[in-house]
């Protein structure tokens, strides 16, 4: 068998993160069934007559082959998602034995489902490895199917055995890496808190499963000595929430040598009550955070079941800026959530811009979609 993922990170947008080794996870995955399998990455960016004649080129001599598109959990629109279906349907009606797979997304909406409900053999929603290996080993995945649809699979209860935390550890010649990339690893799994606006899987965990301290060194010291990469990013949806996953982080950082720049999702409710985690994020090499802020009203903020305390936000990513020299700070927040207003949320924003203390807003609109 021959595998070929295609992959785009976020096709050009959400430029404060990179969260492009879903596909490398997946690649594993199909490694450890001995089949060989490689990564288009950046995909939309090929000039489309040379990615297409490159996958039929890499299938020639294989009568046994999957084209996996894996794609970001949502799409601002459909047509990254259509071109790679488009493209895929194509090799399929000139080559044998191809099968199209497709991954990343947490959900199907309606527009979605009319792309992948014909000619696609499998699409896995949700953390894929427990569906994609039994579907390798051609198992009964009745289990993971709720819908009419025979190849839509979900996985809604996780074996924790089986999905472990990742890492981009799998790092082979036709990855095309140099010193530029940036590459992605799991602390761990789980986010034990419970946002009533989080569609992540694991949230609300009573325990967060650590990832393995040799696996995580071997990607950070291979990373170094094969491609002179020092930029890393942390994919966990909140490294913060537990002094735990620090540690861990501190404890493979201190054992190589030289200092990795690293970025990171964290919560500032979290951090402005534990000032003790910035000396922690130092010695770790963290260099930026994402955090979602959300609201600038306390009304607000507990209707979405999280902290706040405006004042100890200012202290805390002003000592953040003190510890840390030259650390970045990106916040994201949601307008229209009840309890919050337009002036209280732009003349509190101001505040943090005229002080220097945010380098970056995300400002996204409040959206309800129906439980699918």
């Amino acid at each position: 068998m021959k595998a070929a993922i295609l992959t785009e990170t976020n096709n050009g947008l959400m430029l404060n993160n990179y969260r492009g080794f879903g596909a490398q996870s997946v690649k594993q995955i199909f490694f450890e069934a001995g089949a060989d399998c490689t990564v288009f990455d950046f995909a939309t960016f090929w000039d489309r007559k040379e990615l297409k004649q490159s996958l039929i080129d890499y299938f020639k001599n294989s009568n046994n082959n999957v084209i996996g598109l894996s794609v970001p959990i949502r799409f601002v629109d459909d047509d990254t998602l259509r071109y790679f279906i488009e493209l895929s349907k194509e090799i399929k009606t000139e080559l044998k034995n191809v099968k199209i797979i497709i991954g990343g997304l947490r959900s199907v909406d309606l527009e979605e489902l009319e792309l992948v409900k014909e000619d696609i053999d499998g699409v896995f929603l949700g953390r894929p490895k427990e569906m994609l290996q039994g579907w390798l080993a051609g198992e009964d995945l009745s289990k993971f199917n709720d819908t009419e649809y025979g190849h839509i699979y979900t996985n809604r209860n996780y074996d924790m055995e089986i999905e472990k935390p990742v890492l981009f550890d799998l790092l082979t010649e036709d990855d095309c890496l140099n010193e530029n990339d940036v590459l992605g690893v799991e602390v761990s799994l789980g986010c034990k808190f419970n946002c009533s606006f989080c569609n992540y899987p694991l949230r609300n965990s009573k325990n967060l499963k650590l990832n393995c301290e040799e696996a995580m060194l071997y990607t950070f010291r291979t990373a170094k000595e094969m491609y002179n990469i020092e930029n890393f990013f942390i994919a966990d949806d909140t490294l913060n929430e537990s002094d735990e996953k620090l540690e861990l982080l501190v404890k493979v950082v201190k054992q190589l040598d030289y200092k990795p720049n690293i970025a990171c999702f964290a919560r500032l409710d979290v951090l402005s009550n534990r000032l003790h985690q910035i000396p922690m994020m130092k010695e770790a090499g963290i260099i930026a955070c994402n955090f979602g802020i959300e609201t600038l009203s306390k009304e607000a903020a507990k209707g979405i079941k999280k902290g706040y305390n405006f004042d100890k936000y200012v202290k805390a990513l002003t000592e953040l800026k003190l510890q840390i020299p030259g650390f970045w700070s990106s916040a994201g927040f949601i307008a229209g959530l009840k309890g919050d207003t337009f002036d209280n949320m732009t003349s509190k924003m101001n505040l943090l811009i005229n002080k220097g203390l945010i380098d970056n807003m995300l400002m996204s609109e409040l959206q309800i979609f129906p439980i699918q």
